[in-house]
């Protein structure tokens, strides 16, 4: 896999990440997400205040609705905020109140009440719990979550800010893929290898497409795999997330999840690890494929 941040580029970085948040408040908010997601919630609610937990909503067939990082406000009683990708704000929204009618729970969109930075660092030293709610996305990429409005903590104010385009391409590098409107309900949690990032709980217990990724996971039966596929030159305009992937006969071998400058991520099939040439929609490209996780795993 490609290195992200060396310690002689950069001693830290930070830019601002555009997230929705959604609130879910009542007594039974804990108890409907666990049901609904693939993370286990209510281990959450023993971990100290600002620990951030990542998981997925699916649909019964056990493809991603939405992933998202959550947390318990700790300024709120029974009060569970989730970060999910702006664009997947509304049906993320619609998605959990259909199921929410016999909880009680009430649900709402407070985008505006949240701010994320993503920072790079060496370690995770400086990132001491009272900045807020502090997760680690990679060995030295990190995201801190604030009140919106809040002040920089000062162990941030010294942070060079990054450039978007960089920052993005830094997630790419690390092989973190996120959803978005164009790839929603296109893969397994396994596909994106959220089972290797702690999305997934194999011990909490039934929840919306848990038969569908156990049985991924027991079985060994992930057929595709996040890859990180680098071109030798520009990307052609098709290749966009959600996309299809093929071979240079027209065989598809995958689904774009990510794009950036000349790299892209993508859920592929081992076979698809040993191709040199690719493309979307009869446009060509030329790129080498590292897988992400290894064969066996």
């Amino acid at each position: 896999m490609s290195s992200t941040v060396t310690n002689s580029e950069l001693a830290m970085k930070t830019v601002a990440r555009p997230r929705a948040a959604l609130q879910l408040r009542g007594s039974d908010a804990a108890k409907f997400l666990q049901g609904q997601t693939t993370c286990d919630l209510l281990a959450l609610a023993q971990q100290p205040a600002g620990t951030m937990i990542s998981g997925a909503h699916c649909t019964p067939k056990g493809r991603m609705i939405f992933d998202f990082s959550a947390f318990f406000n700790p300024d709120a009683e029974d009060e569970l905020v989730l970060l999910t990708a702006p664009d997947l704000a509304a049906t993320a929204l619609a998605s959990l109140k259909k199921y929410a009618v016999f909880f009680k729970v009430e649900i709402s969109d407070v985008s505006a009440q949240w701010q994320q930075l993503l920072v790079f660092a060496a370690n995770r030293e400086p990132l001491a719990a009272e900045l807020g709610a502090v997760q680690a996305l990679g060995e030295q990429i990190f995201t801190v979550t604030l009140p919106a409005g809040a002040a920089l903590p000062t162990q941030l104010a010294g942070a060079a800010p990054a450039d978007d385009s960089w920052a993005h391409n830094q997630l790419l590098a690390a092989g973190i893929a996120e959803l978005c409107a164009a790839t929603s309900d296109l893969f397994i949690p396994q596909m994106l290898n959220y089972d290797h990032r702690g999305f997934i709980s194999f011990k909490k217990g039934c929840y919306t497409g848990q038969e569908i990724i156990a049985r991924a996971h027991y079985r060994g039966a992930v057929k595709r795999r996040l890859a990180l596929l680098q071109a030798s030159g520009e990307l052609p305009a098709t290749v966009q997330p959600g996309a299809e992937l093929r071979d240079s006969d027209g065989r598809a071998v995958g689904t774009i999840a990510a794009v950036g400058a000349a790299q892209l991520l993508a859920a592929v099939t081992e076979p698809a690890l040993a191709l040199s040439q690719f493309g979307v929609d009869q446009q060509l490209f030329d790129a080498t494929a590292s897988a992400l996780v290894a064969a066996a795993e």
